[in-house]
């Protein structure tokens, strides 16, 4: 039985400023650095398929731990359309823009910021220029706030930017303006959900009477990019009846809620011309730019090919990435793999309640391995991760305190039906909360993270690479239980 435990958002950073892990001096995971065999791993950039100097993000990091091989990202792909002219070059491109100079007019949606994990201001840039080239004369950007994967209150910057960008080109207009916290809500909160609808299809809501000036009395008013209300900048800008409608954003996830509600015939029949950039789901039955790579042979679907059982879990907020982002975007089951979600407490943010949801997690999971019903068993902790984005040092503090006290539950129950326990991340969050100049940082670290091996017989057996990357993990796995790995994995084991 071996246990795959991914702490989500705990990095390494030997610098102890603003470094949660450090100040909680975590005691399971410091004996853990002086017992077992240890490996660093890189978790982002070209490691991972990103761009070089790419802040790794929980999507691409178990994208490469579970398919065991570098998948080269969105970002990376639609970089690459745009700069050699391809882009709009796509049969459903081609089609998009055609029907929107029928109305003469085009919507885009965006996550406005260079934070690459969700979008990038560039893919908006380029296809502004190509509305400019095709004579589109009415171009309304709605544009959703960041600050989580950049800093909190880095969002006038982009909205500056953009906005001198559609000044030189003569061609652009923010319509609306709302905090991701709103229109990118990936927890069935509805009612987020209908505030970011309101505005973008009534008009109806807070009004503004410019996009800077949004920005600057949120920010008089204590409220950061991520919680920017939503806000009718350009009643003009409203979307109709037949309009198209292009969302850049690339990630899936937390795009699905709002496509779901402009697309939802029961609520309000729009039958709109709607692009996406990647396809959100297969529920949603509409044209997208880029279709997901077949990520085939992954561990999960190894593990299922050879007839072993498989236990998955985590609460709400990284049940996805779990199960549809490690299965290498199946959004189906294998064969023997069983998926378990715990629901992640409600409250606005999660420094509220740092401890989340981690020990129904754990709870639920030492049932599984005492079971002895599964040869393999994941579990994301989410803590670091989502207490990290909240800025607040104190409680991320508290949620690295919690996490660790997790993982010794685990360990101990896998040292019971000795068991083989890994511990590692998807990216670093927690390690890096404060830069040198006392500013709070919000997004993902570009540091290393963990992979160390608990065999509770046979530690001293076993040595390590010192070095390696995410991809790196599932033929680990696999070389460890004595199966084959697939030709489709290009990662290496990290046995020496």
């Amino acid at each position: 039985m071996l246990l795959l435990i991914i702490r989500d958002g705990w990095g390494i950073n030997d610098n102890s400023h603003g470094n949660a892990i450090s100040i909680a001096k975590p005691k399971c995971y410091l004996e853990l650095l002086q017992k077992y065999p240890r490996s660093i791993l890189e978790p982002g950039g070209e490691f991972v398929g990103l761009p070089k100097g790419q802040m790794g993000n929980s999507e691409v990091g178990h994208m490469n731990i579970g398919s065991g091989r570098v998948v080269y990202q969105d970002l990376l792909r639609i970089n690459r359309a745009f700069v050699n002219n391809e882009f709009d070059h796509s049969e459903d491109v081609a089609k998009f823009i055609k029907i929107s100079k029928e109305k003469n007019k085009v919507h885009l949606m965006i996550l406005l910021s260079d934070g690459g994990v969700h979008s990038h201001i560039s893919h908006l840039k380029s296809f502004v220029a190509i509305c400019k080239k095709e004579n589109i004369s009415n171009v309304y950007v709605h544009a959703i706030m960041d600050g989580r994967d950049t800093y909190s209150r880095s969002g006038i910057d982009y909205i500056k930017e953009i906005e001198a960008y559609f000044k030189e080109l003569g061609l652009g207009t923010i319509a609306t303006v709302s905090g991701r916290f709103y229109t990118m809500d990936r927890d069935s909160n509805m009612d987020r959900i209908q505030k970011s609808y309101d505005i973008l299809v009534y008009a109806k809501g807070k009004k503004e009477e410019s996009a800077q000036e949004c920005m600057l009395n949120s920010y008089k008013n204590e409220i950061s990019d991520e919680f920017i209300i939503p806000t009718i900048i350009e009643t003009k800008g409203k979307i109709e009846k037949n309009d198209s409608v292009f969302f850049l954003n690339f990630r899936p996830d937390r795009a699905r809620q709002i496509t779901n509600a402009l697309l939802d015939v029961k609520k309000e029949n729009l039958a709109l011309n709607f692009l996406s950039m990647t396809r959100y789901s297969s529920d949603i039955k509409c044209p997208v730019v880029f279709s997901k790579e077949n990520l085939g042979n992954g561990l999960s679907e190894v593990f299922s090919n050879h007839g072993l059982k498989q236990f998955k879990i985590a609460e709400t907020e990284k049940y996805a990435h779990v199960s549809y982002f490690f299965n290498g975007g199946q959004e189906k089951c294998f064969d023997g793999e069983e998926l378990v979600m715990i629901p992640s407490p409600k409250v606005e943010t999660y420094d509220l309640k740092p401890e989340m949801s981690a020990y129904e997690v754990t709870d639920r999971l030492i049932k599984a391995i005492y079971s002895k019903k599964y040869k393999f068993l994941t579990v994301n902790l989410a803590n670091p991760d989502m207490v990290g984005h909240t800025g607040n040092l104190e409680a991320a503090v508290q949620a690295v305190k919690v996490v660790d006290d997790c993982v010794q539950k685990l360990l101990n129950a896998m040292k019971v039906v000795n068991g083989t326990s890994i511990i590692t991340a998807d990216h670093g969050n927690v390690d890096e909360m404060i830069d040198q100049k006392g500013i709070v940082l919000t997004n993902h670290s570009l540091n290393p993270v963990d992979f160390i091996l608990v065999d509770h017989l046979k530690a001293k057996n076993y040595q390590l690479k010192k070095n390696g990357k995410l991809s790196d993990i599932a033929p680990t796995i696999l070389k460890y239980m004595n199966l084959a790995i697939p030709s489709e994995m290009d990662g290496d084991s990290l046995f020496i």
